[in-house]
C-alpha cells in the first residue's frame, strides 16, 4: 500500500472522556475476528467512527468502493450459497 493523501474531516466536539468511552465501545464492536476484506473493513470502520465523532464523512470516492465490494460479497454468497462469517461474541 502506498500512502496517497490525507484530508481533514473536521474537529469533534466530543469531550475527551466521551472520546475515550467511544474508543472502548469501538474496540468491542470492531474486533479483529469480525474483519472481512469486503464486508467489514477499515473503510466501514472509518465511516462508523466519523459518524460517531460528528465530523464530515469520508469522501464518496472512498466509501463507494467499499459499498460496491460489499454488494459483490453479498451477491456472491447468495449465488454460491455461502453463509456470511459469524461475529465475535
Amino acid at each position: 500500500h502506498n500512502f496517497a493523501d490525507s484530508l481533514s474531516l473536521g474537529v469533534t466536539e466530543l469531550p475527551i472522556s466521551e472520546f475515550r468511552g467511544l474508543v472502548q465501545v469501538l474496540k468491542l464492536e470492531w474486533c479483529a475476528a469480525d474483519y472481512h476484506v469486503l464486508r467489514k473493513n477499515c473503510v466501514h470502520f472509518a465511516e462508523d467512527m466519523c459518524g460517531r465523532l460528528h465530523v464530515d464523512p469520508i469522501p464518496e470516492h472512498v466509501s463507494q468502493c467499499a459499498r460496491a465490494a460489499e454488494m459483490i460479497a453479498v451477491r456472491a454468497e447468495r449465488w454460491f450459497d455461502v453463509q456470511a462469517p459469524e461475529k465475535c461474541a
